[in-house]
């Protein structure tokens, strides 16, 4: 019998666009383990993959941001000097 494939949560964060945080935290209330696996290592089974991202895909918009959607604003333009102002200078005694 071949190896299974098995998956890290931070292997889905990554797949999913998400912290490694948020997938341990899905995971511990999806997918309890005993107290003795608490401060081990995860390692998910294909129907345990497959679940978290069934779960974090069905939560996301179906609608794609803008390809610009991550650009900075751009700043407003400064505002241009008055050319009926009257400058001020100042005379050497």
């Amino acid at each position: 019998m071949a190896n299974a494939k098995t998956y890290r949560p931070e292997e889905l964060a990554l797949e999913l666009g998400l912290s490694g945080k948020i997938v341990r935290s899905y995971l511990r209330a999806t997918f309890p383990r005993p107290a003795e696996a608490k401060n081990s290592a995860w390692v998910l089974t294909n129907e345990q993959a497959k679940a978290t991202r069934e779960h974090f895909m069905k939560k996301r918009s179906p609608v794609k941001p803008a390809a610009n959607a991550n650009a900075k604003p751009k700043a407003a333009p400064k505002p241009k000097a008055n050319a009926n102002a009257k400058r001020v200078t100042s005379k050497s005694a």
